[in-house]
């Protein structure tokens, strides 16, 4: 629960500072001999009213719906949307008490994943798509599988095999990219129902913005060698992602990688 409670956090200070900004805007508003002029000021508190508004509301239904375990719905977007316009404000505060934008990205993909979790729905296989970075695959492997994971010889060499054969197994769908653009892409003419998505905590949290309403879960991967280098995953879990998916049961595998990547962490 810690990770998802840094993000939520950091969008209670920005709200709370919106509602500060609002009673500063009333004040002026109201008090006699002001210098900002009247239309000025009254246009600035409604946008601001409304942004805190939007922003509370789509808080608030997260929360209801990360106690309560119900069915997000819509509720999901609007906490997307929230997110992503207050996320600029939000990491600044996260800087002021030291978190890296690592730390804030995993909170965002944890409350998004949770979410998910929570709608208990059942998606065909076939409309179930693994999207994975091309940074999987081993470096000096001469068959670049990125946009055509049919040339992976399944070697051993990386996890692009094991998770080839894991799409043929569950009959869902599998592509590598070597970016957010080519992702988006390959979505975009694949058109999933859902899908589990691997790669760095940044690129998960763009990724998740990028293609909404797609429920998106997302599997962060290992750096052993570095950034973009020789990367892994945890196949149990991208495995335990796709079987929600298939059968709408909570993965309780994917639950306890989750809680000793974050003792890890």
């Amino acid at each position: 629960m810690e990770k998802k409670r840094i993000f939520l956090f950091l969008l209670a200070v920005c709200l709370l500072a919106l509602a500060v900004l609002a009673v500063i805007l009333v004040y002026l508003l109201f008090y006699p001999g002001g210098v900002l002029a009247l239309g000025l000021t009254a246009a600035a508190l409604m946008a601001v009213v409304v942004l805190l508004l939007f922003c509370g509301l789509g808080t608030a239904a997260v929360v209801f719906t990360l106690l309560y375990d119900r069915p997000p719905g819509k509720l999901r977007r609007m906490f997307i949307r929230s997110a992503l316009s207050l996320y600029p404000w939000a990491m600044k505060v996260g800087k002021l008490f030291g978190l890296s934008s690592r730390r804030m990205q995993a909170s965002f993909i944890e409350l998004n994943n949770r979410l998910v979790l929570t709608a208990k729905g059942r998606t065909p296989a076939k409309n179930i798509l693994i999207l994975l970075p091309h940074c999987l695959q081993k470096s000096d492997c001469p068959y670049k599988v990125a946009n055509d994971i049919h040339l992976c010889r399944q070697c051993g060499g990386c996890d692009i095999g094991a998770l080839k054969a894991l799409a043929q197994r569950l009959g869902v769908g599998i592509a590598v990219v070597n970016g957010g653009t080519l992702a988006r892409r390959q979505v975009a003419q694949l058109r999933p129902q859902a899908v589990v998505a691997v790669a760095c905590e940044r690129d998960l949290f763009s990724g998740i913005v990028d293609i909404r309403p797609v429920p998106v879960l997302g599997v962060g991967n290992r750096r052993p060698c570095g950034p973009c280098h020789n990367t892994r995953v945890d196949i149990g879990e991208v495995e335990a992602m796709v079987n929600y998916f298939l059968t709408g049961q909570t993965p309780i595998l994917a639950e306890k990688n989750a809680a000793m990547h974050n003792q890890e962490s």
